[in-house]
């Protein structure tokens, strides 16, 4: 959904405060799976960890998605 919409993801990155926290907390919780990803064995507790923070990235994309997809819809309407 993200991709393809660079014109209405700089709109919301000028204008929308929500959208860019979101936007800083994903890439956070990106670099943070980019910690698992690297190592070669996770105990119980951090493969606990990573699957929490998966579904917080995903969450915080479905925002993302919501937020860009309202606003496109009302450029469309006015």
């Amino acid at each position: 959904m993200l991709e393809g919409h660079v014109t209405g993801i700089q709109h919301l990155r000028n204008t929308n405060r929500e959208w860019v926290t979101l936007e800083r907390r994903h890439q956070k919780l990106e670099d943070e799976l980019g910690t698992f990803v690297k190592r070669r064995t996770l105990t119980t507790d951090e493969e606990m960890h990573k699957k929490t923070v998966q579904k917080q990235k995903l969450e915080t994309k479905d925002r993302m998605s919501d937020l860009l997809r309202r606003s496109l819809s009302a450029v469309r309407e006015s």
